[in-house]
């Protein structure tokens, strides 16, 4: 298993982030804007504004990504759902 510390968001491009689509919708429950990211399993950003989702949305795939090379997991391609990209 891959330390949290050794993770490093830097190494992963605005291009590979980018590719990747995104559903957003808004939580019930909560008042929480959701954030998926379909092509990438769990990866979900959640916030009080779109704007804070995407940008957790975008640490997540970040993370998602250094955490799949970390323990040498295949990184999927960007989805082609027909999904908005922001």
């Amino acid at each position: 298993m891959v330390k949290k510390d050794s993770l490093n968001p830097d190494t992963t491009t605005n291009e590979e982030i980018e590719k990747y689509g995104r559903i957003i919708h808004r939580s019930q429950e909560d008042n929480k804007y959701i954030v998926e990211v379909p092509a990438l399993d769990g990866c979900i950003g959640v916030g009080d504004t779109v704007g804070e989702a995407m940008d957790n949305a975008d640490k997540a795939i970040c993370r998602w990504i250094e955490l799949a090379k970390g323990i040498g997991r295949a990184i999927p391609d960007a989805d082609d759902m027909g999904c908005w990209k922001f």
